[in-house]
């Protein structure tokens, strides 16, 4: 955000790339949104599976309660990989607009970002291996390789 607002402040700016960068810059507004909603909803999930953690192990209801948690344990970082992955499209798209003296700055997002998609991607991982529900488990499996997959090709040529 702060390197495409530099290059819209800048007076050397090509007018032709404003349009782009301000789209940058108001799509990476909402991203940041999104991962501060998400940062509260990843402690919330965790708060839920050690609350059905510490439910006595006789009791009944405990094994549900927990699958339940993992599920959604996995799902709030998989929401927070597939966030990366189109903030990081943003930023890719909106580099070449960008000034040559934020190149570092925008190459550093992009690296930052493939870093939270995969980062996120291993509380998926966590969370999946616990879930006792094959259909389940392969459905999240999937979903997060695929997130990862879109970023895969778009990382190439990233600095």
């Amino acid at each position: 955000m702060m390197a495409a607002g530099i290059s819209l402040k800048s007076k050397k700016l090509d007018a032709a790339k404003r349009p782009g960068l301000e789209k940058a810059v108001s799509e990476l507004r909402n991203f940041k949104d999104r991962f501060d909603f998400l940062t509260g909803e990843d402690a919330k999930a965790f708060d839920v599976f050690m609350e059905a953690m510490s439910l006595p192990k006789d009791d009944p209801a405990r094994p549900g309660k927990m699958q339940e948690a993992l599920v959604h344990a996995a799902e709030v970082p998989l929401q927070t990989a597939a966030t990366a992955v189109a903030a990081f499209e943003t930023v890719r798209d909106a580099a070449p607009l960008s000034g040559a003296g934020v190149a570092s700055d925008m190459n550093c997002a992009l690296h930052l970002l493939m870093a939270a998609a995969h980062c996120a991607a291993e509380n998926v991982w966590i969370n999946v291996s616990g879930i006792k529900d094959p259909a389940k488990s392969a459905e999240l499996s999937g979903r997060i390789k695929s997130t990862l997959a879109r970023l895969a090709p778009k990382a190439a040529g990233v600095a």
